[in-house]
């Protein structure tokens, strides 16, 4: 609301009105009170949606902007009866007996209250015009057709816009079939060779069949050719044997239908059967002669789609949100116990050493210790350490013969030990410089 009213002093009164709205990021309530034929607004309520309600069906975020009026106004819902004012069916939706989920639980929360459900009538209140509508008009279309749903409202009539081709490529069938509920199902079909009128003939057959094999009772269709127009309402008689046959079958067809009605419209209005048509018949299906269906049904729900819940796909998410830390924890152990096989094969394929306090050793000669003119006949080891500690596994610190430690510790598979009696000569006293020539 771009300027909110002054809100009035709660009087006494018999009951308080609701007024609900959803937009497209939050949902809106105004409680109301009413006095001689006028309404004065007594609490405004807003809340910004967030995470799993954004992606609400409509009618639920509906019901959403009471569950937040009934918390957020509890002292009213509380002392007085309150009337919620709505076009939509939503005592419907709180009280349909399969209902699980939220709903579940809002429905229960909100019995405690005094609640009853009004229609919409003209507003008596300038201020209130923001909530004329209970929904934003980018909303309201997807919400009505909700509410259809739900109330059983649907129209029952089915529409069937059809179009025949006939052309050097082929014949086609165009067919586009709207249910009561909106879904378009869409068809292109070639065909034996035919002429224009028995492919006109051949798409209403079609077409009759696959509405009623569906569950079409009553239908609309709407077509470009006159000549089949007049024929089907018996204005024009039908002289030749083969659209005699053609009339016959659509008369048999049309009686299954508790009602039925065909009228004209304009080849501009018919651009979408009529583009089926062409397609279907410029379509080269291999291994089918005729009647090979081409799958252009695009908005023809899938069983999947038509089987998906909201509610029931959030909670999942939930689940596997609360589950999250323990499949960390057991991917975390996987990969530890992947870890430590990886190192018995590694420990077995290399035979590593091992080495004691006091353990003499040679260690390796790499790029950064080998000296300036050592060619490559030079030393690969060079003179013997003393092990003064053990820094970790594998890992070892070394001094020289003179007591001084060197400053990194160095792996084992940078050291090789010292023959046995070359240690043992170390423990007699020789010199360092006889142990360096034994290594040399």
């Amino acid at each position: 609301m771009s300027t909110p009213p002054l809100l009035s002093k709660l009087k006494e009164c018999k009951q308080l009105l609701i007024y609900l709205e959803v937009l497209e990021v939050a949902v809106s309530v105004v409680l109301v009170r009413e006095e001689e034929g006028t309404q004065f607004p007594v609490y405004y309520v807003i809340k910004v949606r967030s995470g799993a309600e954004t992606r609400y069906p409509h009618l639920k975020k509906l019901a959403l902007a009471l569950v937040v009026a009934s918390r957020k106004l509890r002292p009213y819902f509380q002392c007085h009866p309150i009337a919620v004012v709505t076009t939509f069916p939503l005592r419907n939706v709180l009280h349909k007996p399969e209902l699980s989920g939220h709903l579940a639980k809002w429905a229960v929360e909100v019995s405690e209250f005094d609640i009853e459900y009004k229609s919409r009538t003209p507003i008596k209140s300038q201020v209130l015009a923001d909530f004329v509508d209970d929904f934003s008009p980018r909303l309201m279309p997807l919400a009505a057709k909700e509410a259809m749903l739900v109330s059983g409202t649907v129209s029952s009539i089915w529409i069937l816009f059809m179009n025949g081709a006939s052309n050097v490529k082929g014949s086609g069938l165009g067919i586009v079939l709207i249910t009561p509920s909106g879904e378009t199902l869409r068809q292109a079909i070639r065909t034996m060779p035919l002429t224009n009128n028995e492919a006109e003939y051949e798409t209403l057959v079609t077409g009759l069949e696959q509405a009623r094999g569906i569950g079409s009772e009553v239908i609309k269709i709407k077509c470009d050719s006159q000549l089949v127009l007049n024929q089907v309402y018996g204005i024009f008689d039908t002289k030749e044997e083969r659209m005699q046959q053609y009339f016959n079958k659509v008369q048999v067809f049309l009686l299954r239908f508790k009602e039925w009605s065909i009228i004209q419209i304009l080849r501009e209005e018919n651009m979408e059967a009529n583009a089926l048509a062409n397609l279907g018949s410029s379509t080269e299906m291999k291994g089918a002669d005729f009647e090979a269906l081409i799958p252009v049904e695009v908005e023809k729900p899938t069983l999947r789609y038509s089987r998906t819940n909201n509610e029931a796909n959030n909670e999942a998410l939930l689940v596997k949100l609360d589950l999250l830390e323990e499949h960390r924890n057991l991917a975390y152990v996987k990969m530890m116990a992947q870890k430590q096989i990886m190192e018995r094969y590694y420990n077995r394929i290399a035979n590593l050493r091992y080495f004691k306090f006091r353990d003499l050793v040679l260690r390796k000669v790499t790029q950064s210790t080998r000296e300036v003119n050592a060619g490559k006949l030079g030393p690969t080891w060079e003179r013997p350490y003393w092990i003064s500690a053990i820094a970790g596994k594998y890992l070892y610190q070394l001094e020289n013969q003179d007591g001084i430690k060197l400053p990194s510790n160095w792996n084992v598979t940078q050291l090789k030990s010292l023959f046995p009696f070359i240690q043992f000569l170390s423990q007699l006293g020789f010199s360092g410089k006889v142990f360096h020539g034994a290594a040399m």
